[in-house]
């Protein structure tokens, strides 16, 4: 593929994403929300990630704290709601595609044994 068909193949990539984030933005003013819990924030946040995919991590890069029962509290924590931070996430699974597909042919394969 060519310089030109790449750059026009990350622009629509990007759009896409854009388009991603557009519709899951402010999930938690529903009035039905399950985020209503976590974040009461009276700003535009996005939602794309209501469970963060790095909480597992002690550094996560995130803002939390650990309640003395041992949960994880990123309530105070914007990280993942940030526009950059979900381009940036898509792109590192667009960037390592051929790798995510190596690992679902491995799970795909332990499934049929």
């Amino acid at each position: 593929m060519d310089t030109e068909d790449q750059t026009e193949l990350k622009k629509y990539f990007l759009q896409h994403i854009d388009r991603i984030i557009d519709h899951t933005n402010n999930f938690y003013l529903d009035e039905d929300s399950i985020c209503r819990k976590c974040h009461n924030t009276g700003r535009d946040i996005n939602c794309l990630f209501c469970f963060c995919p790095f909480y597992e991590f002690e550094d996560c890069g995130g803002n939390y704290r650990i309640l003395e029962s041992g949960v994880k509290d990123c309530s105070e924590c914007m990280l993942r709601h940030d526009r950059k931070f979900i381009v940036a996430f898509f792109e590192a699974i667009y960037e390592n595609a051929a790798t995510i597909k190596e690992w679902m042919q491995e799970k795909e394969n332990e499934e049929v044994q």
